[in-house]
């Protein structure tokens, strides 16, 4: 990727999108160009857990076909030494360190954290928009 994401969806958002729960989401992935958006690596591997594998697979395509088509548009984005520095320092909760993963590497990135988790991490620094509100309205162009 050659520039910085604007906004990073978690997984929270890119699971309604499997699961077809999003399509305010799914509409807004086709406007994309370079830079607009990526996933976290981390996110990616919460999409690619086997319970949500199966739930993808609901329709005529292959499980893993379906799950890897909303990453069609939106690259992969690895979780790097920055973004490793910065969950170094937060204090993990053992029932959410997906969110913390997720929440540092949207700040490493300097990019919008875009959720449907209201138990993100509040980092200083960190943009968080609520995937929601999009859903209800229009996201960010």
């Amino acid at each position: 990727m050659a520039t910085r994401p604007r906004d990073l969806p978690d997984a929270n958002v890119c699971i309604r999108v499997l699961n077809g729960t999003a399509p305010g989401t799914v509409a807004w992935r086709e406007t994309l160009t370079e830079g607009d958006a990526a996933v976290s690596a981390i996110s990616f591997g919460a999409c690619m857990r086997g319970d949500i594998l199966k739930r993808a697979g609901q329709g005529d395509r292959p499980p893993l076909e379906a799950v890897m088509s909303p990453f069609d548009r939106v690259p992969v984005v690895a979780y790097d030494r920055s973004a490793g520095t910065r969950t170094a320092k937060l204090p993990l909760r053992e029932r959410c360190r997906i969110d913390h993963f997720s929440a540092s590497h949207a700040l490493s990135l300097g990019a919008t954290l875009v959720t449907a988790d209201c138990g993100v991490p509040k980092l200083e620094g960190l943009a968080i928009h609520p995937m929601d509100a999009f859903e209800a309205s229009a996201w960010p162009q």
